[in-house]
């Protein structure tokens, strides 16, 4: 049976967390450690779910095949090896999805650059099958974006909500992704930038796209974001969901580990200058803490003398299983990402755009006509205080 959500809460500090850490590792300890954490495991059906849970199923089956199956109930490992033959079979399917879109786009002159997925899969643990993922992530040029989205909907991929022409010119905008729902086919986000525009610059989409590497997909060569750029990436979607699950840590430390020497220098520089940096010395101070990973003296030296990223590097770890798989609360997520910028003029730029700038949730929550679009710069404050603060508070008081 599977452990529930309310068990995950309820056994944040269980033993069973640490063969989740050693398993998402790149086998630093050796087999050893992984065998030493297993010896104290009791709840082996908790483990099998709270792995799922954290993205991290496949490297915890390959860490027991590979090197101590017989430390595990035979029963457990039945169950864990049919989920990952499942989940890689699911993986190969959505590779070949990959492939399809990217010739469509490609047909039709746009310039597909997949990242995270399959490629991320190469790039940082060189298995297709060693990684979880839910959708394709597609970066294409900001003025092609609608014709990728149009063209996917002759394949039948529909918007969750249809948007007006008004709105479409604001999503384009100010958000960064279509994200894209087809009855048999994987999700497909089509991306024009790499994150929410209130958290970072970002990597430049037109720099990214000049730097890109080609990786192999099934036999065929795909373009790729360069490692630095995908460094730089996955710490700010990291950040952008409170790493809320120890897979996007377990992504960060597999890249490191896979793609070095880094040139650390000159990332700290362009991080700095993207008004990023405290985010990448907080995704790399994770992997460090939580999975091991090495890290050099002149990336945790600046890490260490910055107070806000051993705070926020605790906090995760401190949270990262006592969610039990819960969503991530409005003013939890507020707060830690203003403690991620540096700059107090950032911080009012986060708060006025995150709090005030119309999103595709107020379109949902109150359809209008385009023509009295104005009214929502009004409404989204007081929607979020409504339903993202008091409607949650009221929510907690009635629990038993």
């Amino acid at each position: 049976m599977s452990a529930s959500p309310r068990m995950l809460t309820e056994r944040a500090q269980a033993p069973e967390h640490e063969v989740l850490l050693v398993a998402a590792g790149t086998g630093a300890g050796g087999p050893g450690a992984l065998q030493a954490a297993l010896s104290r495991v009791t709840d082996w059906d908790y483990l099998l779910s709270a792995a799922s849970l954290h993205g991290v199923l496949p490297l915890l089956y390959r860490r027991l095949a590979d090197g101590c199956p017989e430390a595990v109930p035979p029963d457990f490992l039945h169950r864990l090896r049919s989920r990952y033959r499942d989940h890689a079979r699911r993986n190969l399917r959505m590779t070949t999805g990959l492939l399809r879109v990217l010739k469509l786009l490609e047909d039709h002159n746009i310039c597909p650059l997949p990242f995270k997925g399959p490629v991320l899969a190469e790039l940082a643990y060189g298995d297709l099958s060693l990684r979880q993922f839910g959708d394709l992530d597609i970066l294409v040029p900001q003025q092609d974006a609608g014709r990728a989205k149009d063209l996917l909907a002759g394949w039948g991929y529909a918007l969750k909500f249809p948007l007006s022409a008004r709105q479409e010119r604001a999503h384009l905008r100010h958000a960064f992704e279509f994200g894209l729902r087809h009855p048999q086919l994987p999700v497909v986000e089509i991306h024009w930038r790499f994150g929410e525009i209130f958290l970072s610059r970002a990597p430049e989409p037109e720099e990214v796209f000049r730097r890109r590497v080609q990786v192999s997909l099934l036999g065929r060569r795909v373009s790729s974001p360069a490692p630095d750029d995908l460094l730089l990436v996955l710490c700010l979607h990291g950040l952008s969901h409170l790493w809320f699950t120890l897979s996007m840590v377990s992504d960060v430390a597999h890249l490191l580990h896979a793609q070095g020497p880094w040139d650390w220098a000159g990332l700290l520089s362009r991080a700095t200058a993207l008004r990023m940096r405290r985010i990448l010395l907080l995704g790399v101070s994770l992997a460090h803490e939580l999975l091991a990973e090495p890290v050099p003296p002149e990336v945790l030296s600046p890490a260490q003398a910055d107070p806000a990223v051993p705070a926020l590097c605790r906090e995760v770890q401190e949270k990262l299983f006592a969610r039990g798989g819960a969503g991530l609360g409005f003013l939890e997520r507020v707060c830690f990402h203003l403690r991620a910028r540096e700059r107090l003029r950032d911080k009012i730029t986060y708060l006025w755009i995150s709090l005030a700038q119309p999103t595709s949730e107020d379109w949902r929550w109150l359809p209008m006509p385009d023509y009295l679009y104005w009214l929502y710069y009004v409404l989204r404050p007081w929607r979020l205080l409504w339903q993202r603060v008091i409607l949650p508070s009221l929510g907690r008081r009635n629990l038993p």
